[in-house]
């Protein structure tokens, strides 16, 4: 059967959690649907990306933007931009990290937890040496989720996210500054899911399986890339 994407980056070489290797990339709707040999299939758009490198996007923890101070070099603005151009997706300078709870060390069995999701969210795919910088970008996700809701905690305020930043023992809920008894965090899974631990959470709603293919599949089909695991 004939794939067809929106776009395709073709022959680019992909650098992702199994090494790095010459690889097509198809894309719908603006996200990546197939990461690998897309010979056979067609698109509106090919992009020939022959010798050229293809990242994730990063999240840099620790920059020194100029402002405010010497603001005749770099500001907010252009080193933001800067940024965006090198293939990053978010940034925190020492004082957003301090006003987010990011320059504290995170407890043991908060880490640990938090590894074990990323190795589990990832199929077992990913190297060990890459769950500490994953969790830690999850860390920040949170934590910046976690300071909207207070800014509006006088009010009353819903997150709707995914379960694993509702959860008590790794998540949002975590990071809020705020009486245990003043937050709620309901759960919605699937009948049959085992493996989420229930009692993460103030409330669970179970509901029917949604109907899709195993994600873990794409996983034990792809080739290993040269220096991959």
């Amino acid at each position: 059967m004939n794939q067809r994407f929106d776009t395709i980056l073709k022959s680019g070489t992909v650098v992702n959690q199994d090494g790095e290797g010459v690889r097509d990339i198809g894309i719908v709707g603006g996200r990546i649907a197939e990461i690998g040999g897309l010979g056979q299939a067609s698109a509106a758009e090919v992009i020939d990306c022959k010798g050229l490198h293809i990242l994730p996007g990063v999240m840099d923890t620790q920059v020194h933007f100029r402002e405010p101070g010497l603001t005749h070099k770099e500001d907010l603005e252009t080193g933001s931009r800067s940024a965006v151009m090198g293939g990053v997706t978010a940034v925190f300078d020492p004082a957003a990290a301090a006003t987010l709870g990011l320059d504290r060390p995170i407890a043991a069995d908060w880490q640990a937890a938090q590894e074990r999701e990323i190795d589990a969210g990832h199929c077992h795919a990913l190297p060990a040496t890459l769950w500490p910088r994953m969790a830690r970008a999850q860390f920040a996700r949170d934590a910046v989720l976690a300071a909207a809701l207070s800014r509006k905690a006088d009010r009353g305020a819903v997150l709707i996210a995914g379960n694993g930043h509702v959860r008590r023992d790794i998540g949002v809920p975590r990071w809020l500054a705020l009486d245990p008894r003043r937050v709620l965090s309901v759960a919605f899974l699937e009948d049959g899911d085992d493996a989420t631990p229930v009692a993460a959470f103030d409330a669970v709603v179970r509901t029917a399986p949604a109907e899709r293919s195993d994600p873990c599949v794409a996983f034990e089909k792809r080739e290993p890339a040269p220096g991959g695991r």
